[in-house]
């Protein structure tokens, strides 16, 4: 049995563990001095969905306000005033970095930086490496402070 967006209905009593891609819709319009520049615009009504990371069938989560995650408002579970809008928009997606594993983060940050992924995984490991040395010493620091407020018997 499917619902009408043709996921799998759920069972009474379970619960879906799919991640979800968090999206929000920003209406626009044509505007400025010579009707060339979007400007935003009241909504028509909610401006949250939820789309199953299911739904993109194996291509990855698309970057914010480009035509990979405008494909989003297509989504049947998606407001049908966000499907019916024929005016320019954005998508936003609330909740991408939470949903990308640290290998796809890293590939991502690669092709933006113009660099290998073993590159941007050489400068990720050093700033972890870097990070990991600044939380000790302020352990370290701490530890040392309380050690000098404690009482004396």
């Amino acid at each position: 049995m499917t619902n009408s967006d043709s996921s799998p209905i759920q069972p009474a009593g379970t619960v879906d563990t799919e991640p979800t891609i968090q999206c929000s819709f920003v209406a626009q319009a044509w505007g400025g001095h010579k009707f060339n520049t979007a400007i935003e615009v009241e909504p028509r009504g909610e401006v949250t969905w939820s789309v199953p990371r299911s739904w993109l069938q194996g291509r990855p989560i698309p970057k914010e306000n480009t035509y990979e995650s405008d494909d989003l408002r297509d989504y049947p579970g998606a407001p049908q005033w966000i499907r019916d809008w024929d005016g320019p928009f954005e998508v936003l997606i609330l909740n991408r970095a939470e949903l990308l594993t640290e290998e796809e983060q890293i590939t991502e940050l690669a092709a933006d930086m113009g660099i290998t992924v073993e590159e941007a995984k050489r400068q990720f490991e050093a700033v972890e490496q870097k990070f990991e040395v600044q939380r000790l010493e302020a352990i370290s620091d701490l530890e040392a402070e309380v050690g000098r407020d404690a009482p004396r018997g």
